[in-house]
């Protein structure tokens, strides 16, 4: 399981890194930074960890992000900062996923990785 998750994180890096480098970044107006955070409410779900938890919805926050990201409309977003959140995010994963998860937590924390990876591969593509 710990295998998968590694290899989730590594295909991450590729797509994150390959996303960055064809930014476009003019520098921005810099008045509008959301960053994507883990929020601290517990939403409850198949996971007894709450750090697998926080991370699962910022990863479903992070897809949405993406979701509503046009690469043809700079005004939808900024693809450096949905790379760099991205980026962040499978960090995490390998963080947690080198915390001796329980089954149950490491296979919610593949889910959820690979929810970020679907999205990155939108990102990217």
């Amino acid at each position: 399981m710990t295998k998968r998750i590694l290899g989730l994180m590594l295909a991450l890096f590729f797509i994150f890194g390959g996303a960055a480098a064809c930014s476009d970044d003019d520098g921005g107006d810099g008045g509008d930074s959301d960053t994507t955070e883990a929020d601290s409410g517990g939403g409850g779900g198949e996971s007894g960890n709450a750090e697998v938890e926080d991370y699962c919805t910022a990863a479903e926050d992070f897809a949405a992000q993406v979701e509503d990201f046009d690469i043809t409309d700079p005004s939808s977003g900024d693809a450096a900062e949905l790379s760099s959140t991205g980026q962040e995010l499978a960090t995490q994963a390998g963080d947690l996923a080198g915390a001796g998860l329980d089954e149950a937590d490491a296979e919610r924390l593949t889910e959820c990785s690979e929810i970020v990876a679907d999205a990155a591969a939108g990102l990217a593509g």
